[in-house]
């Protein structure tokens, strides 16, 4: 299943076409806290990133996109103004 990530207001990408697999996307929690936990599961499955990214590579292969690098990050607008506002009270009661 492929994913158009320049409709994702969580991230900021810049590549043509905007175009992954949903399963590389969903490896990364954009914008989104990244707990202990989540970054323990992470760096533990390092290998199935490593996975994702040659899938995503034989899909642009395959569908004969000249794409060679993928540059995805967190739109920090979304962090900042639209995920912790409404975890504020929350994360405080955390601290």
């Amino acid at each position: 299943m492929i994913r158009d990530i320049s409709k994702d207001s969580q991230v900021d990408c810049w590549c043509e076409p905007p175009v992954v697999l949903t399963h590389l996307f969903y490896l990364f929690e954009f914008g989104k806290g990244l707990y202990e936990e989540s970054y323990n599961t992470l760096v533990e499955d390092l290998q199935g990133i490593v996975d994702a990214a040659n899938e995503q590579l034989l899909y642009w292969h395959l569908a004969d996109v000249s794409a060679n690098q993928l540059l995805l990050w967190t739109n920090t607008d979304y962090l900042w103004f639209i995920h912790i506002p409404l975890r504020q009270k929350q994360y405080i009661r955390q601290l």
